[in-house]
Formats: structure tokens, C-alpha cells, sequence
């Protein structure tokens, strides 16, 4: 199994190349992780993207959304 964990404050990224990279990533049978930091279009580009509005939820939103990848 392959994920890839993607942490990003998603500034300035080209929605169309992230989706590319999204298409690429299902072909190729890998899981991305994405969590965006603040108000960002993250679930919005990746299948499995988040966002978390601060600092101090971070670790248990990232190890959630990992620990549910497992599954």
C-alpha cells in the first residue's frame, strides 16, 4: 500500500495541477493524505483532503485521517 501525507497551507497552488496530481495518483493505486492549514481548497482538489483551522488540532486531524487510510 502506498499513501502519500500531504500537509500544505496551499497558497498560491494551481488547482488544475493538483488535480492532475490527484488523477495521476489514483492511477498509480496511491493514497494522498492532504491536510490544508486554515481556510484552503483542499478537500475541495484531493478525494481525501481536510482542513484544519488550527495549529493545536493538527496532529489528531492528521493521525485520524491517516489511521482511517489504514483501515
Amino acid at each position: 500500500r502506498k499513501i502519500l501525507f500531504l500537509l500544505t497551507d496551499a497558497d498560491r497552488f494551481n488547482k488544475s495541477h493538483v488535480r492532475y496530481v490527484q488523477k495521476m495518483a489514483d492511477k498509480l493505486n496511491v493514497k494522498i493524505v492532504a491536510i490544508g492549514m486554515g481556510d484552503t481548497d483542499v478537500p475541495k482538489v484531493f478525494s481525501n483532503g481536510e482542513n484544519v483551522k488550527d495549529v493545536g488540532d493538527l496532529a489528531s486531524a492528521s493521525f485520524n485521517k491517516l489511521l482511517k487510510e489504514l483501515k
